[in-house]
């Protein structure tokens, strides 16, 4: 199940806003818990409250440092982004598929966004994508933008 949310200590400077919740909040941008599977719907709104305040163009860059892969898009939807982390702190969710050629993803970025967001990176399910003209493609995730609205047409 979930291990860990990655978190900009500036942005919860003393945990009073999530003093609530089974975790706590380590040097390294990490809130740990060993009992996150006791998240209530109020809590999961909270923590889905500190994605939205982490996954924005002064956060992207942190977030992103020392991923193991490069992108293919040109943007993320946070929206998506949100539900797939959703899903994961529902249970509904295994760790997901990506499509990868040669270290760049070419299908699953919000996925792989949702799956570092919650720990789970090194639990991804790495396919291969072969054939892909994607060398003009190849971007660094400081590159990539983060759209704040929503792209799937099912939720607008």
């Amino acid at each position: 199940m979930l291990q860990e949310i990655l978190v900009q200590p500036y942005l919860v400077p003393n945990c009073n806003s999530i003093s609530t919740l089974p975790i706590r909040l380590t040097s390294d941008w990490k809130i740990i818990s060993s009992a996150l599977n006791a998240f209530t719907i109020d809590e999961a709104d909270e923590i889905l409250t500190l994605v939205d305040k982490l996954i924005d163009e002064a956060t992207w860059n942190k977030v992103m440092e020392g991923c193991n892969y490069k992108a293919h898009q040109k943007a993320v939807s946070l929206p998506m982004i949100k539900r797939y982390v959703q899903m994961i702190l529902d249970g509904k969710f295994p760790p997901p598929d990506i499509k990868v050629d040669d270290g760049v993803i070419i299908k699953g970025h919000h996925r792989y966004v949702a799956a570092r967001i919650v720990g789970w990176e090194d639990d991804l399910n790495e396919r291969p994508c072969n054939n892909v003209k994607k060398e003009q493609y190849i971007r660094e995730w400081s590159e990539v933008n983060v759209d704040t609205t929503e792209w799937d047409r099912d939720f607008i």
